[in-house]
């Protein structure tokens, strides 16, 4: 019985095998490395490097690099190209075969569900418009309107202080940091009038529809999960319902006529959007993405900062001096003084962009292309890309491990970002350093929106060391339950909430809980 059946078992048998070597394939040269054990079929090696990348991304992509050095081939489902050395991450942001557009389009789409558009709309219109409106010369009303409402937030917490028997307070940081952002930041773009709606919004306040949607993002951003799936997975299902949300509350705000807002990226939005002859349903989609991208960053960026400032030694009293010396409060907020007088304070946050942010650049190879991956001068690699192919740029591994920092690049150094002297040289030097950092992305996808961060950044600091002490609460057996960081100058370890390690690639890291500090009034 079963010799009538042996062919057919040979047939399937060989078919088994041409499939299997089809995903893969161990005895195919390539000039890349393939992710995971050779013995492995592809789609397990894909499947493997998923889980390790949302278990914890910075062993994943710092094992890649110690094994793989500056490229390797990630399978299915990632199917990419990762990029991980700084050399060959600025030959991604300077190749003119790689096309960033069907990356955003994609993203505009998916997530915060703009419509589709005849692409010249977009590339010589929108985007322009987007992009001028972010220049540091656009800039200053929005900037004006951020101090006006943190400075309202920090007067009301030197108050809660001085009414203190104590002469102190307890608070926990990341949920008043991140309040106090959200709100000042809502003010910067979309104006006073809006934050107030923000509030009142029902069921959701803006800020509540904020937060689900962004849960749901790592989600949507993975392209992993089926539109019709999506209800099933309830931080997705909760997270599409607060996007609907912000939406209407954004196209209302339109329809009112943006009261409150006289200048800035919304308005000219708002009268981009006349010009074209679109509807506010069309564009507040628009506005939500501009909306997640300012508050999804800057708020954690700035906990993550003001946690280090303050527990490195010397360095309140560095930024105190400067911003006094500066007179950058002195009849509300002096832009030019913010811009070009604070080069310590400066110093800080760029070196907080590169410690504690994580950024995927993405491309598609228009053509089939060469990259040069090369380590250094002396041992040229040029690698084969094929067309349609998914390249990503891994800013994080660069950041970890680039010899331009030092001998330990895990340090936060608050004075690695000044000058070595007042001459070209030094400034020349300082300019390469800071190409180095990558914490907005680089090329035509750097973020839109750094200046505005990094004013806001700055402006919140800045208050903080003019008023505060800021002193972390840690108990006595609790020290695992926080993020321990390298400062230079100090020899103990510092504290931070832990991270959220379930967010790789999307920008300053979040945290998972939040930690008491003890705030006191600074002596001044």
């Amino acid at each position: 019985m079963l010799d009538a059946y042996s062919p057919l078992y040979a047939a399937s048998g060989a078919a088994l095998v041409l499939a299997m070597s089809l995903l893969w394939a161990p005895w195919t040269k390539s000039p890349i490395p393939t992710y995971g054990p050779w013995y492995l079929p592809s789609f397990l090696r894909g499947l493997h490097a998923t889980m390790a990348l949302g278990s914890d991304e910075d062993a994943f992509f710092l094992g890649l690099y110690h094994k793989y050095g500056t490229i390797v081939y990630i399978p299915w489902p990632m199917q990419q190209y990762t990029l991980l050395t700084s050399r060959a991450i600025n030959g991604f942001y300077s190749s003119n075969n790689l096309d960033f557009h069907p990356i955003r389009h994609w993203f505009e789409q998916v997530l915060f569900g703009i419509g589709k558009y005849p692409e010249s709309m977009f590339a010589d219109r929108y985007y322009p418009m987007h992009a001028r409106a972010l220049t540091k010369e656009r800039l200053r009303g929005s900037i004006h309107r951020f101090n006006e409402v943190f400075s309202e937030r920090v007067k009301e917490l030197e108050a809660q202080v001085h009414a203190s028997q104590d002469g102190y307070i307890d608070i926990p940081i990341v949920e008043w940091v991140v309040n106090a952002m959200f709100e000042s930041g809502l003010s910067a773009i979309y104006g006073p009038e809006f934050v107030r709606i923000a509030r009142d919004r029902k069921p959701l306040t803006v800020e509540q529809g904020h937060d689900s949607f962004d849960d749901a993002f790592p989600i949507l951003a993975s392209g992993m999960v089926p539109p019709f799936l999506g209800r099933f997975i309830k931080p997705l299902s909760n997270g599409l319902r607060a996007r609907a949300d912000l939406v209407a509350a954004l196209e209302e705000f339109i329809q009112m006529g943006t009261p409150g807002l006289d200048d800035g990226l919304t308005k000219d939005s708002v009268e981009w959007m006349e010009k074209e002859g679109l509807s506010p349903n069309e564009v507040a989609p628009m506005l939500l993405s501009d909306l997640w991208g300012s508050q999804a960053n800057s708020p954690q960026a700035c906990v993550a900062l003001l946690l280090r400032v303050f527990q490195t030694p010397g360095c309140v009293d560095k930024i105190a001096k400067e911003v006094s010396a500066a007179q950058v409060f002195n009849n509300g907020l002096n832009y030019a003084k913010l811009n070009d007088a604070l080069p310590f304070l400066a110093s800080c946050v760029n070196e907080t962009l590169r410690t504690e942010t994580s950024s995927f650049s993405v491309r598609v190879a228009k053509e089939n292309c060469i990259l040069d991956v090369s380590v250094d001068n002396y041992e040229q690699r040029i690698v084969p890309i094929p067309k349609n192919a998914r390249v990503c740029a891994v800013t994080r591994v660069p950041h970890l491990t680039d010899p331009v920092w030092g001998d330990d690049p895990l340090v936060w150094d608050p004075a690695r970002f000044l000058p070595a002297g007042n001459d070209e040289k030094s400034m020349v030097e300082l300019a390469k350093l800071l190409k180095e950092v990558r914490g907005f992305g680089g090329g035509v996808s750097m973020c839109e929106g750094r200046h505005l961060a990094t004013h806001e950044l700055k402006i919140a600091v800045a208050h903080f060391a003019l008023h505060f002490d800021v002193e972390p609460l840690i108990l006595d057996g609790s020290e695992d339950d926080y993020t321990r960081f390298k400062i230079k100058g100090r020899s103990e370890l510092g504290f931070a909430p832990k991270k959220n390690s379930a967010r790789p690639g999307l920008g300053a890291f979040q945290f998972t809980s939040d930690m008491k500090v003890r705030i006191r009034l600074r002596d001044v």
